[in-house]
């Protein structure tokens, strides 16, 4: 039965289904109860979350067959597999350039209309992309990522991946190799 159907049955149910419409995650979405606890974590949630669990445990039933990736969703395997085959469903009717998501043909299309939405809160230039503001961002926070093999530090954690190739058999996500430090001296 589609959601919004439902739902409306839902709402005009008799009151016999009160106790059932008190346990609905449904109810609480619009009033931002987190009734469900995580306990491990002691982090809260407004329905149960069967994919927090799942992080705890490390578990990742889908595998990647071409490179023996693992995610936690079926979907997220799907998604990770237009990787190898190439595909690229999504085109860009002003351009015609092809994604594989529907998120990288709509954030894409921002490029065209000229609106940069958002805006620095220190020096007020403006964004197409909220990733590209937060990236500037870090510009006023001195935010660097440095190298523990050598101590270089890059502003940009993108620029930092590549740095480590430098260093040989770490992989562009080798957490060992680098880490994050603020300007107040601390590290993440």
């Amino acid at each position: 039965m589609p959601k919004k159907i439902w739902l409306t049955r839902y709402q005009n149910e008799a009151s016999n289904n009160q106790i059932l419409r008190r346990k609905h995650p449904e109810n609480t979405t619009h009033t931002g109860e987190k009734r469900f606890k995580c306990e491990i974590s002691k982090k809260n949630f407004v329905a149960p979350s069967s994919t927090h669990t799942m992080n705890h445990a490390n578990e990742k039933p889908h595998s990647c067959s071409e490179c023996n990736m693992s995610f936690i969703w079926p979907s997220y395997l799907d998604r990770h597999m237009k990787i190898h085959t190439g595909e690229k469903p999504y085109s860009c009717s002003e351009c015609g350039k092809n994604f594989a998501q529907s998120a990288g043909l709509y954030s894409h299309k921002q490029i065209h209309t000229g609106k940069k939405p958002y805006s620095s809160s220190e020096c007020g230039k403006n964004f197409t992309h909220s990733s590209n503001l937060r990236t500037h961002e870090k510009i006023h926070t001195g935010e660097k990522h440095s190298c523990l093999k050598c101590n270089k530090s890059f502003s940009q954690s993108g620029n930092m991946r590549r740095h480590m190739k430098v260093h040989g058999n770490a992989g562009p996500d080798s957490v060992e190799l680098y880490e994050v430090k603020l300007s107040c001296g601390n590290s993440l």
